[in-house]
């Protein structure tokens, strides 16, 4: 898990660094705020991830982003540190 939480903060980082036309702090909260969205519609929406076939694995991503819907963290690495917290647990 740790490297997937290091990639997930090289993506923010980078995202963030060329991303001029919001602030920063706003942006991350708004990107906190629908990726729970995102993850569900990925494993339950028109167009599923094809890698996901575990039906724990879906349950479990669906349990993550049902949270992140129900109380969105406020920035990323609120969100991160949970989902891969959460994620080593299994």
């Amino acid at each position: 898990m740790p490297a997937y939480l290091e990639s997930f903060r090289a993506w923010k980082s980078a995202y963030l660094q060329g991303a001029s036309w919001e602030d920063r702090r706003g942006l991350e909260a708004r990107i906190a705020a629908i990726l729970g969205v995102f993850l569900l519609a990925r494993v339950d929406g028109k167009s599923p991830v094809e890698y996901l076939t575990e039906a724990a694995d879906k349950a479990f991503v669906r349990g993550a982003a049902l949270q992140m819907i129900v109380e969105p963290p406020y920035n990323l690495d609120v969100l991160a540190e949970t989902y891969f917290a959460t994620a080593g647990q299994r």
